[in-house]
């Protein structure tokens, strides 16, 4: 089935904030959104937002954007792109690019 496993660091700094109800819903939305994913940025339009919360849209847009103010959630480039500040990012990738040589031995 489809689900969303919160790391409890990320419960536990949620669960101190102080925020509207439509807020709460936007950032539980995005939190679980980029957790599911394993902390990748989070791809939703404002409408999405909008839809799966089930306010509307006026309110999903205010909600987000007191969000970002509040640096709960950072839109590091346009179109569709959101970070959520309590949930840890994706690991880096690790393998190596082609045409990159090895790194030195240790010696």
């Amino acid at each position: 089935g489809q689900g969303a496993w919160l790391p409890w660091p990320v419960v536990a700094h949620l669960a101190r904030l102080r925020l509207s109800g439509s807020a709460w819903q936007v950032l539980f939305l995005l939190a679980s959104t980029s957790c599911r994913y394993g902390g990748r940025d989070v791809r939703l339009s404002t409408a999405e937002i909008a839809e799966r919360t089930g306010l509307p849209a006026r309110t999903a847009k205010a909600a987000l954007a007191a969000l970002i103010r509040a640096g709960h959630v950072r839109r590091p480039s346009r179109y569709r792109r959101l970070v959520v500040a309590a949930v840890p990012p994706a690991p880096a990738a690790t393998a190596p690019r082609p045409n990159t040589p090895p790194p030195p031995p240790d010696g």
